[in-house]
């Protein structure tokens, strides 16, 4: 993923479920580059997706679990981008998951 800007800048992330669905704690994300990681403890039901926003279109951070809000089984960091490239790095067991990361570029 890369930030165009000269600044550090928040991310988005949504994990979508295959048709499997993520079960409890198997799901981690790493921005190798920031060094940040978080995991998510809870299951994510099949088609479903969870949110960790960290306040990329809201004003608060926010996890959500097919919409629902829930920070509680959220362990870690909330992953920002520094500029130019970023590794990012999902493991999960779950089959066929969608990762998407969403940012705005940032400048000084």
């Amino acid at each position: 993923i890369t930030n165009n800007g000269n600044a550090r800048t928040r991310a988005k992330v949504t994990i979508t479920a295959g048709a499997g669905g993520i079960v409890a704690n198997d799901i981690k994300i790493q921005n190798q580059t920031t060094g940040q990681l978080f995991q998510y403890t809870a299951a994510v039901a099949a088609s479903k997706a969870v949110v960790v926003n960290n306040r990329v279109d809201s004003t608060d951070l926010s996890v959500l679990n097919d919409g629902v809000d829930d920070i509680a089984k959220f362990e870690g960091d909330f992953i920002d981008l520094d500029p130019g490239a970023n590794t990012i790095v999902f493991t999960s067991l779950a089959t066929l998951p969608l990762v998407k990361v969403e940012h705005r570029d940032a400048n000084y």
